[in-house]
């Protein structure tokens, strides 16, 4: 059996990597460096049980993604 991924990273990673390429096609996802954001506290934060549903907090997960993908995370 595979390792199993929570719905709401799933929907942070997919959504925000499809708006970060339709941003920017010429992205190039070797040269992102994933792991240093996709295992910090602050992901696991926005990417969290607690009200995941919540608009705000879809919208947050979705844009960080897309944001540390564009290069222009905070």
């Amino acid at each position: 059996m595979g390792i199993a991924t929570p719905r709401a990273r799933f929907e942070a990673i997919a959504i925000g990597t499809f708006l970060a390429l339709k941003e920017k096609p010429q992205l190039d996802p070797h040269k992102v460096k994933v792991n240093d954001w996709l295992e910090s506290t602050e992901f696991q934060d926005v990417t969290g049980s607690d009200g995941a549903n919540a608009i705000s907090r879809l919208s947050g997960r979705i844009n960080f993604v897309r944001k540390h993908l564009l290069g222009v995370a905070r």
